[in-house]
């Protein structure tokens, strides 16, 4: 089955979209320099933004396993969303290429004065020093493009064949990968964002930046595939029934309920326990500016999607499902600054934040574009579910 030329058509929109704001967010970041903001400032700035997009990404290639593993109703539509997005693996990494190359301006155990006379960074060193920071970084990203490569070229072959042992071998292997990433994201998490703090650790960060990445994965699919049936696209007006509104509203709800409970748990945890190098994180963030960022993120993170989210009504209906996904995908913008920003800048936001996240996302959305066209928007063997039982006889 080929795809109709104008199937595409939103997202070669979105691509352009893309470009445009890769060259307004250039122009911001350049105003930055104009205004003489410090290289590490701009770089803060850069690191802000890639932690933001790299959430879209490492959700896309997860959620895609979990559709190989489990086939569910909602995967049918938005499959191809998510394997170009974790096609986009390698260009993430290159665009981490700033932060690796210049981390000694931001990390704190990359500078060797403070390692020195720090006890605890200098205990740390052994895990924690440039060249095994450099190298765990390359592996992750080589063990999870690995992954994506392997299954999704599975699949195009499976469009091709229609052999359904092909889809036996994605199921198991997205199995070994989703176990896999659990783990590894785990540890990237605590390399990128939790290493910014010289003292602080959390038990439960690792869990929050997966179900982060799950909520801004979701958020992204949901969003498009609803807008194309409110306007009644191709293939999406077909395809997108009251069963896979219900699925994608579920997701949302599921991953809304698990963000606030990893929340509030490593909250319960640091306040039961008192230590000082573990409370520097929230005592940063309940003060001026953040105070208010923080109770913003609580109220629409999560009382507002809830009550929107636990209804029928608002998972059977497009327009409603948009809206939410939409404003569940701007808190994560806000969760990301209240996160990452505090730990390396008090008291916030400058214009090179602005410029920064415009460009991640820019590029993010043109070379999505780009990788989603290359292959049809549904997968041809999605075509003949019928065929799975004979997978209990292969």
């Amino acid at each position: 089955m080929t795809t109709p030329d104008n199937h595409y058509s939103i997202f070669r929109n979105i691509g352009k979209g893309g470009i445009a704001l890769l060259i307004l967010g250039a122009l911001l970041f350049m105003a930055g320099g104009i205004l003489k903001l410090s290289s590490q400032t701009m770089l803060q700035s850069y690191l802000y933004a890639w932690v933001f997009m790299m959430m879209f990404t490492i959700g896309c290639y997860g959620f895609m396993l979990m559709y190989y593993m489990t086939r569910a109703a909602w995967g049918k539509p938005t499959i191809r969303i998510l394997e170009a997005g974790a096609r986009l693996l390698p260009v993430m990494l290159a665009l981490f290429l700033p932060v690796m190359i210049w981390h000694g301006l931001i990390y704190p155990w990359a500078n060797p004065e403070l390692v020195r006379t720090d006890e605890i960074l200098h205990n740390r060193s052994i895990w924690m020093n440039s060249s095994f920071w450099i190298f765990r970084t390359v592996a992750y990203f080589a063990l999870w493009s690995g992954f994506t490569y392997y299954l999704t070229d599975l699949s195009r072959k499976q469009d091709a064949s229609k052999d359904f042992r092909l889809e036996t071998r994605r199921q198991k292997t997205s199995v070994a990968g989703f176990l896999l990433l659990v783990i590894t994201l785990t540890l990237a998490s605590t390399d990128w964002v939790m290493s910014l703090d010289k003292h602080w650790f959390s038990t439960m960060f690792g869990f929050l930046f997966v179900d982060f990445s799950g909520l801004a994965a979701i958020g992204f699919v949901t969003l498009i595939v609803t807008s194309q049936k409110i306007a009644k696209k191709e293939p999406y007006n077909t395809l997108v029934t009251k069963v896979e509104t219900r699925d994608l509203g579920n997701l949302l709800l599921m991953l809304t309920m698990i963000w606030a409970y990893f929340s509030l748990s490593q909250w319960l945890i640091i306040w039961s326990g008192n230590l000082p190098e573990e409370t520097e994180f929230y005592l940063i963030r309940n003060k001026d500016a953040f105070l208010f960022v923080g109770a913003f993120n609580i109220v629409f993170s999560f009382f507002v999607p809830f009550v929107c989210l636990i209804s029928g009504r608002t998972k059977r209906t497009p327009h409603l499902l948009m809206y939410v996904s939409a404003g569940l995908l701007l808190m994560r913008l806000i969760d990301s600054f209240w996160i990452v920003m505090p730990t390396m800048r008090y008291p916030g936001l400058v214009i090179s934040d602005v410029g920064a996240v415009c460009i991640l996302l820019g590029a993010w959305l043109f070379f999505h574009s780009a990788v989603i066209q290359q292959a049809p928007l549904i997968p041809n063997h999605e075509t003949t579910v019928g065929a799975q039982e004979e997978l209990v006889n292969v």
